[in-house]
């Protein structure tokens, strides 16, 4: 194989990565000898006006080569902005106050529970949002939160030993990189297990945190576009447009289909019937007996205590911790709830 047909080899095995040379001069000068033994190769269709020259450094017979881009495109700095509530004893001291001042009149104007609930949520919403106001800040992503500045200057301290170690392999040169090495290696796997041991310890849900420093030290990360396998007749497929299709048709058929096995009842059975037995009759399958009992405010009391302290909230902006702080000041003997308040939280 001659030495013309390697080169077109390699520019088409580059040119399939979009990269081309751009060095078309001599790079070494010797005499009446010239040669092209240097190049540099670039994505031509990201830079099209760049402009490359020879630098003469006259300390050896090879030139350098000097390439000016245009339009590079650089990598920013992650940052994202988080929204944050200031809750401390003394804004919490406030929000309470603010509570026990409000009268609460627009509650009790209305006997439509739903719109007695928006006229508390717009009235705990215009006191919370004014004793715990939000505010903006903005946060640096790191991928190795561990990385402390003194972690970066050892790390550059042993890219010099090693480029030191290339010039001269003395024994002893090399005994010393070789232990430095050992030294920085010791003390990353120590900030990484204190790093690590802080976060899980800090974590509400120890276990999920633990999982989660297993799957970045690991590599393993959740597959969110997994095959989806679904029986359709008995017939195992992970066939999207089957998969999809089938859903379609159930959810296009299942109201009829339920309205059609439902029992008709009139309006006078309906009325005289317990709204059990009616879903007994209803449901073709075995449903399950609730004894359906009264509550009181100690039982309330207990679950708002037994509740998760977390700063998440819902439609409402309540959060648990912000619930367990002022509950006794609103907490009443109704037993009717409105539209918007999950079933779950009543549960």
């Amino acid at each position: 194989m001659d030495e013309d047909h390697k080169k077109l080899q390699l520019d088409s095995l580059l040119a399939s990565y979009n990269l081309y040379r751009t060095v078309i001069f001599p790079t070494r000068i010797s005499g009446n000898l010239a040669s092209l033994i240097d190049n540099t190769f670039i994505n031509t269709s990201n830079h099209t006006d760049y402009i490359i020259c020879s630098v003469v450094n006259g300390l050896s017979d090879h030139n350098a080569q000097l390439l000016n881009l245009d339009k590079i495109i650089t990598q920013t700095e992650c940052t994202s902005t988080h929204n944050v509530r200031n809750i401390n004893p003394s804004s919490t001291t406030d929000f309470k106050l603010n509570l026990s001042y409000e009268s609460w009149d627009n509650i009790f104007l209305d006997e439509d529970v739903n719109v007695t609930f928006n006229n508390f949520l717009n009235t705990y919403l215009r006191i919370f949002n004014a004793s715990f106001p939000t505010k903006k800040f903005l946060v640096k992503s790191n991928a190795k939160p561990w990385l402390s500045p003194g972690i970066r200057t050892s790390c550059l301290r042993k890219r010099e030993l090693y480029l030191l170690t290339k010039h001269n392999n003395g024994p002893k040169m090399l005994n010393d990189y070789k232990l430095y090495c050992k030294v920085l290696s010791r003390v990353i796997t120590a900030a990484k297990k204190s790093y690590y041991n802080k976060y899980i310890s800090a974590s509400v849900n120890r276990t999920r945190a633990a999982w989660n420093v297993v799957k970045m030290l690991t590599g393993n990360k959740y597959n969110h576009n997994k095959i989806i396998h679904m029986n359709i007749n008995d017939d195992p497929t992970d066939n999207y447009q089957l998969i999809v299709n089938s859903f379609n048709k159930y959810f296009s058929t299942i109201t009829d289909k339920t309205v059609s096995e439902t029992p008709q009842y009139s309006d006078s059975t309906l009325q005289n019937m317990n709204p059990l037995d009616y879903l007994h009759k209803v449901f073709s399958q075995p449903f399950p007996q609730m004894q359906l009992k009264s509550t009181c405010i100690k039982e309330l009391k207990g679950i708002i205590k037994s509740l998760k302290t977390k700063d998440s909230c819902g439609y409402d902006e309540i959060s648990n911790k912000i619930l367990k702080v002022y509950f006794n000041c609103f907490l009443t003997r109704w037993s009717m709830y409105p539209d918007e308040v999950p079933l779950k939280s009543m549960q």
